[in-house]
C-alpha cells in the first residue's frame, strides 16, 4: 500500500482535481481534518524533494488568513514518494473570478490584500516567485488566499537551482525577467513586485497584457516579458494603479519599488496593520 492509498482509505468523497508532472491533487474529506486537499506525487531528484521540504516547513510556520492550514507531510524514501495534507479552501482561482474585480478600486484592494499576504513570506526573506492566476485563490468575500510555494526561493538558504541552466524555475508566461534569463543574484521581494504587477495589469486591462497581437509585434509573449514590452495602462486609471504598475514591470530590478516598505507606502497600506 503507497501513502496515497493508506490516507484515502480513511477519507470520504474522494475527488480527483487534477495532475501534472509527477503530482496528482485530490479533494478528500478527512476524519481528523475535515475538508482537505492531498497532494501525492513522486521526486526523482533529491533538489525536488528539497523544495518540497522547504515549501511543507515554510506552511507549518505560517499563521495566516492568506494562506491554506498545513495538516500533514509523509515521505517514503524506498519508493521516492510523498504526500502533503492541507485545509481545502472555499475558493475559485483569479482567472475564474476576474470579472469580480471590475472596478479599479476592487482592483486596488485586492492588490492591498496580497501585498498583506505576501509580506508573510517576504519577512521569513521568502520569495514566492510563482504568482500567477492559478495560484491566488478568491473566496466569496472576494479576498485572495495564496497557494503552491514549490518554487518558492529561500534567500537565506542555497539555490536549488542549477546556475548555467537557461531559465530558473517559472511559470514562463507569468514570470520576471530575472526569472526567464536565470539571473540568480536577481531574485528578490522585487521579483514579487513584478508579478504582482502583470496580475493587477492584466485585471485592468481583461487581457495578459505582454501578448503579442495585444501589444502588436511579431515576438513571443515570452520574448515580450524578458523584454519589457507591454500595454500601458490608460493614464486616466486610478493614478495608484497606473503609478505601481509602470513601476513595477521595469525589466531592471533595481527600477522597481526598492523596499517593501515603499511599496506599502504608494498603496497607502498601513504598516500597522498589515
Amino acid at each position: 500500500m503507497n501513502l496515497l492509498e493508506d490516507v484515502v482509505g480513511r477519507c470520504e468523497n474522494v475527488a480527483f482535481l487534477a495532475e501534472g508532472g509527477q503530482k496528482r491533487v485530490l479533494s478528500a474529506d478527512h476524519p481528523d481534518f475535515g475538508a482537505v486537499v492531498i497532494k501525492h506525487g513522486e521526486y526523482r531528484f533529491s533538489t525536488s524533494l528539497d523544495r518540497i521540504s522547504r515549501e511543507v516547513e515554510l506552511l507549518r510556520t505560517i499563521d495566516s488568513k492568506y494562506y491554506p492550514t498545513h495538516y500533514d507531510f509523509r515521505i517514503e524514501r524506498s519508493r521516492r514518494e510523498f504526500l502533503v495534507i492541507e485545509e481545502r479552501l472555499d475558493a475559485v482561482d483569479l482567472a475564474a473570478a476576474g470579472a469580480r474585480f471590475d472596478t479599479d478600486e476592487q482592483i486596488l484592494i485586492l492588490l492591498r490584500h496580497l501585498v498583506c499576504g505576501l509580506s508573510v513570506v517576504w519577512e521569513r526573506n521568502v520569495v514566492h516567485r510563482d504568482i500567477k492566476p492559478a495560484n491566488v485563490l478568491i473566496t466569496a468575500a472576494n479576498e485572495p488566499r495564496i497557494i503552491d510555494l514549490g518554487i518558492a526561493r529561500f534567500l537565506n538558504d542555497a539555490s536549488l537551482t542549477l546556475t548555467h541552466a537557461l531559465q530558473g524555475p517559472a511559470t514562463a508566461i507569468y514570470a520576471a525577467p530575472e526569472q526567464l534569463k536565470n539571473r540568480k543574484t536577481s531574485i528578490n521581494h522585487r521579483t514579487d513586485f513584478f508579478l504582482l504587477g502583470l496580475l493587477t495589469l492584466e485585471l485592468m486591462l481583461g487581457f495578459h497584457p505582454f501578448d503579442p497581437e495585444r501589444v502588436n509585434n511579431s515576438s513571443t509573449l515570452v520574448e515580450n516579458l524578458a523584454s519589457g514590452t507591454y500595454v500601458h495602462p490608460d493614464v486616466s486609471r486610478d493614478k495608484r494603479l497606473v503609478d505601481f504598475v509602470q513601476n513595477v514591470l521595469h525589466v531592471q530590478p533595481y527600477r522597481r519599488f526598492r523596499t517593501v516598505a515603499a511599496l506599502k507606502s504608494h498603496l497607502q497600506l498601513d504598516p500597522t496593520t498589515c
